[in-house]
């Protein structure tokens, strides 16, 4: 297993305070730890990761990767060892001023949660719509480019069609619908925000009509079910499975290393595997948690042909960790819906 594509958790700071955020530190009942790695510690841990694996992309996510002073020259170090950087942002600091700063920085995503101001930043739990409006054309103003990310809630899976139109209008190269996650950290929201698998699949069929029509690049990075949804349906919205998961060869998993150098399975769980200035990557992927979480699979899910099985094994298993502490229960889409589910005959 040789990962491509990392995540590095920047800070854990934040200027918003977005409803369906899913940061382990975000947990009513945190103990996960705080603090960030210095400069010459950031680049430090990324020369040694560099000469372990073959990395082709990092993520810089937070938190808000803006707050964190030095983050144009983490985007320049790895620009200067070819490695893609995506800036994860919410858009709320993106003046041209820092797009200019971090102008090595491969491509952009930015949050684009309605075309209403009002149920944008209710999501969002601060008034940021026109600054995020005005980040996204102020990239292409200056030859950025950028990805638009829509996560379906209860609240705003009604604003998707509209909300596309506006992320084309604006100039986006591609389209990321993720429907909310659960963690520890938003769970007090499920009621709330959690979408049904009738407004998931009102809205993929929004999106299949956009990408047939636009050709717009359109995924889906938070796993569907197939005993839910059959995705074979949809030509033009790509989704998966955890690709640490089961069968899945890793290539695209997305290890995670947090902002004190600690190293976890993926950005949804807060198992920590070590940290990379005391070992290597390497080391780390001896840790036997990694066999675990790639074996375990819900009680529940057993029963399903194994060519699905062996790939979808439930769903989004850290969510399942992180809310009900076990990685053999059902996550909380497929828990809460599983009245619905039906026999998947293929993938």
């Amino acid at each position: 297993m040789n990962p491509e594509t990392l995540v590095f958790e920047v800070t854990s700071s934040c200027n918003n305070d977005c409803m369906y955020c899913y940061n382990v530190w975000k947990s009513p009942h945190c103990t996960y730890p705080k603090g960030q790695m210095s400069l010459s510690e950031v680049i430090q841990v990324f020369d040694n990761v560099l000469d372990d694996l073959p990395v082709k992309s990092v993520a810089l996510s937070g938190g808000e990767p803006f707050l964190r002073d030095d983050l144009p020259q983490i985007v320049s170090y790895l620009w200067s060892q070819h490695v893609r950087s995506v800036i994860i942002t919410n858009g709320t600091l993106l003046t041209r001023k820092n797009i200019s700063r971090t102008c090595g920085a491969h491509n952009y995503e930015l949050p684009l949660l309605s075309y209403r101001k009002a149920v944008h930043n209710k999501l969002t739990q601060r008034d940021c719509f026109e600054k995020v409006i005005h980040g996204m054309h102020d990239l292409k103003e200056e030859g950025g480019r950028f990805v638009a990310a829509f996560i379906a809630t209860r609240l705003n899976y009604k604003d998707l069609e509209k909300t596309i139109e506006l992320a084309i209008a604006l100039g986006a190269e591609g389209f990321l619908y993720n429907r909310m996650n659960v963690s520890a950290g938003n769970y007090r929201y499920v009621k709330m925000l959690l979408p049904s698998v009738d407004m998931v699949q009102e809205n993929l069929d929004v999106l299949e009509t956009y990408g047939e029509l636009y050709g717009l690049p359109i995924s889906c990075s938070i796993p569907i079910q197939p005993c839910l949804i059959d995705m074979n349906q949809y030509n033009h919205v790509y989704t998966g499975f955890c690709p640490l998961a089961g069968k899945n060869d890793g290539k695209n998993a997305y290890f995670t290393i947090d902002p004190l150098g600690n190293l976890r399975v993926c950005n949804h769980s807060s198992f920590i595997l070590g940290n990379l200035l005391e070992k290597r990557f390497l080391d780390l992927m001896r840790h036997p948690y990694i066999e675990k979480f790639r074996e375990m699979l819900p009680k529940e899910c057993t029963a399903c042909p194994a060519d699905v099985r062996d790939y979808c094994h439930g769903g989004c298993k850290a969510a399942a960790e992180e809310c009900f502490g076990s990685l053999e229960i059902s996550e909380p889409f497929l828990r809460m819906h599983s009245h619905r589910k039906t026999i998947p005959c293929h993938l």
